[in-house]
């Protein structure tokens, strides 16, 4: 069963791709635009549910997440 990707999912994967160990909170904000406005559950969602469909990869080392493409 494949799943829905979004033009928000697709930001977040084509910023990881280009930016191979970034941070949950800068593909984020990638997808959005801005983090200024936004509560956290929802600026992390779009990077949550590409993890969620496996289209990117996140270790987590302390509190920060690295993020990759899913190969």
């Amino acid at each position: 069963m494949s799943k829905r990707i979004g033009p928000k999912m697709r930001a977040v994967v084509e910023y990881v791709k280009a930016n191979p160990g970034a941070t949950k909170l800068a593909a984020g904000e990638a997808a959005w635009g801005s983090s200024r406005r936004l509560r956290m559950g929802r600026l992390y969602g779009p990077v949550n549910r590409a993890i969620e469909a496996g289209l990117i990869d996140a270790e987590r080392a302390g509190n920060r997440y690295s993020l990759t493409v899913a190969s």
